[in-house]
């Protein structure tokens, strides 16, 4: 297989291609890295052993390409697990992460419905440059419900 027929089969019908797929992906983390958009896609899965590879799949492969952060943040307003992996591989990609990324995880962290995206992103903001925006929605999550997201929130603010 290459990467772009794994990159293809991602999204195929099939599960068995899907799963050889992203079983493919998971143990080559450069091709993991081109197929990162994919990939967070696919954390969707309805099979339970895609999303399994999937999630290998991206814990392997590092940061994302800068070129694809923008595209990854808009992941983030997904219901589902792939705003999760979006907010990983945000965090990941550090300094590389602009404005407007910084600007989409400040919302998500205060508005997405999932509690396990939002603790999420507040681990993200803590590993990348933060501005103006993103510094209000931590002081307001540093204060949430939940106390890991809170106490996520407090330690981005205090990096």
């Amino acid at each position: 297989m290459d990467e772009s027929t794994a990159i293809a089969q991602l999204s195929d019908e099939r599960v068995s291609l899907r799963l050889a797929a992203a079983q493919w992906l998971a143990n080559d983390s450069n091709a993991a890295r081109a197929a990162a958009i994919p990939l967070i896609a696919g954390a969707a899965d309805e099979s339970d052993e895609v999303r399994e590879w999937v999630v290998e799949a991206i814990e392997n492969m590092g940061p994302p390409d800068q070129g694809d952060l923008a595209e990854i943040a808009q992941m983030l307003t997904l219901d589902s697990d792939a705003a999760y992996w979006a907010a990983t591989l945000l965090g990941r990609a550090g300094d590389a992460c602009g404005e407007e990324t910084v600007n989409r995880l400040a919302r998500g962290l205060n508005q997405h419905p999932r509690q396990a995206v939002r603790a999420r992103i507040a681990w993200a903001l803590g590993r990348i440059p933060i501005n103006a925006a993103a510094h209000q929605s931590l002081q307001q999550a540093a204060s949430d419900d939940d106390p890991r997201t809170a106490r996520l929130a407090r330690r981005a603010l205090n990096q």
